[in-house]
Formats: structure tokens, C-alpha cells, sequence
């Protein structure tokens, strides 16, 4: 079993950062929950962390610091040293509901996509009701907009396993994100389910 198994979504991120040294600073947005939608993301507020930072405590600050009704999003282009082009996280937000049979179908699609070569290795989490997931590796932007276009039309059995909507908004807006928070008291933090690595 992978030591990744179990790490919550702001440790993920945290191991990301650590994994690519050439990361500078991570973004991210405070949303107000009431006011969130996929057009509208009732954004409030932004942060924007240095690799310190982040390798500390910092995300935990920055979520201990929210008021009720807030939650935290990290957004995927990330600074990096000595570069104006700021490449991405991969990142991917499902639409199938949480379950024994589709954790087991989605983690078996994303490591056929790795071994492809189509998707970088990664986690995959579990939210209150579907999934997330990371990757490892930095993409620059011409690479990130092919992998989520990918992720569009990527249909095993014929049906769509990402929600469409969110990539299709995200395209649009440039960046993708996820948030790292509990969404509903005493739901959660998005944990890590597995590894995907082939």
C-alpha cells in the first residue's frame, strides 16, 4: 500500500511541491460556499504561498484562518523559478458518484492512461461524494490544454467519468482547481484513495 494512502488534499499538494523543485509559489482562492457555482465561483479572496510556505504549514493556516462558509481552492498554474511561463498541476475533477465498484473502474482507467503515457502518475481522492485527482508532474500550457481536452474525450464503456462542465469552464477561465477543504461540516477533506502509477 502506498504511504500516500489517506493524506488529505492539502498534503498532496504539499508533496507536489516537493516533488518539483523548480515550483516557486502556489495559488490559491478563498470561495464563499454559498455563492459557488462552476460559472460564478464566488471567489473572495486570494493567497498566494511561496515554496516555504507551503512545505511548512502555510495551506493549514490559510484554511484555519477562513471564516464559516468558506472553503479553500488551489488553482493549477503555478510560479516557478527563472521561467515567465507559468506551467500547471494536473488536475481533474469527476462526475461519478462515490463507490466500491467506481473507485476500483476509475483507478484502473487512470493508471491505462498512464501506462499510455496520456496521463501523468498521480493520486486519486475521494471527495464527500465522487473523486479528484493530481498528478505528479508540471505541464506546460500547451500540454495542460490537451490533457483536459483528453479527459473529454476519454469514454471507457461509453460514458464520460469527468465532469464536463468543470472542464469546459476551466478551459475557459485558463486554470483548473480543486478545493482543499471540507465542502459541508462533518463531511471531509478530499483524501488520497490510491496512487496511480501504471
Amino acid at each position: 500500500m502506498s504511504a500516500l494512502v489517506g493524506m488529505p488534499a492539502q498534503e498532496v499538494v504539499r508533496h507536489i511541491v516537493k516533488k518539483n523543485t523548480s515550483i516557486q509559489r502556489v495559488h490559491f482562492k478563498i470561495v464563499a460556499k454559498s455563492n459557488w457555482s462552476l460559472k460564478n465561483h464566488g471567489v473572495i479572496g486570494g493567497a498566494s504561498l511561496c515554496r516555504n510556505d507551503v512545505l511548512t504549514d502555510g495551506i493549514g493556516c490559510l484554511i484555519s484562518s477562513m471564516g464559516e462558509g468558506q472553503m479553500l481552492t488551489i488553482h493549477s498554474p503555478v510560479s516557478v523559478f527563472q521561467h515567465r511561463e507559468r506551467p500547471h498541476i494536473p488536475m481533474l475533477d469527476f462526475k461519478i458518484l462515490r463507490s466500491e465498484e467506481n473507485s476500483k473502474l476509475l483507478a484502473a482507467c487512470l493508471a491505462e492512461r498512464v501506462a499510455a503515457g496520456s496521463l501523468p502518475k498521480g493520486v486519486l481522492l475521494e471527495t464527500e461524494r465522487s473523486y479528484h485527482y493530481y498528478g505528479f508532474g508540471l505541464l506546460t500550457e500547451k500540454e495542460w490544454r490537451r490533457f483536459m481536452a483528453e479527459s473529454l474525450v476519454y469514454t471507457p464503456a461509453g460514458a464520460h467519468l469527468v465532469d464536463c462542465r468543470w472542464v469546459g469552464w476551466r478551459l475557459l477561465y485558463g486554470a483548473a482547481a480543486l478545493r482543499l477543504n471540507e465542502k459541508n461540516p462533518g463531511l471531509g477533506v478530499p483524501r488520497v484513495l490510491c496512487e496511480i502509477s501504471k
